[in-house]
């Protein structure tokens, strides 16, 4: 979700650019069309940069906000469920969206062979606030809790 926040504001600017270019070729057209059929005398075409800034920042802020709200919901701050004081490993899940139950199984023996351990219950179907999920949690080398989970329909 980051990477993909991250990649939406190079894809912003370029979609800034895009429209801008757009916009100037939008322009040049319609000031011919309106000189031609409307017949407006004194009618120009003129490129300001201040309206390119704009365009841009505009883009940009927009793009930085959806990431944003991206982002707003994969990182949440909570009280650790064992009822001991946060610390490091405690408290604190990293996790990772699967896209099958098999994957979660597969991820979780390979955490496992490489000097992850065990920790909460073994992978499986958890239940709660409306969502089912297929979990497996194990804590890396250094300590860190990591989950991998797969959203069941």
């Amino acid at each position: 979700a980051i990477s993909a926040a991250l990649a939406g504001r190079r894809d912003s600017a370029g979609g800034a650019l895009a429209g801008c270019l757009a916009g100037i070729a939008a322009g040049r057209a319609l000031t011919g069309f309106y000189q031609l059929y409307f017949k407006f005398p004194f009618l120009l075409f003129q490129l300001d940069p201040r309206a390119f800034l704009i365009g841009f920042g505009v883009s940009v802020l927009s793009a930085s906000a959806g990431g944003m709200v991206v982002l707003r919901g994969v990182f949440a701050l909570s009280r650790p469920i064992d009822g001991q004081a946060a610390s490091h490993g405690n408290g604190s899940t990293i996790g990772f969206s699967a896209r099958d139950t098999d994957t979660v199984d597969a991820w979780h023996a390979a955490g496992l062979a490489n000097g992850g351990s065990e920790c909460e219950d073994p992978p499986g179907v958890r239940e709660g606030s409306g969502q089912r999920l297929y979990l497996a949690y194990l804590r890396d080398p250094s300590g860190n809790k990591v989950c991998a989970l797969h959203r069941l329909p």
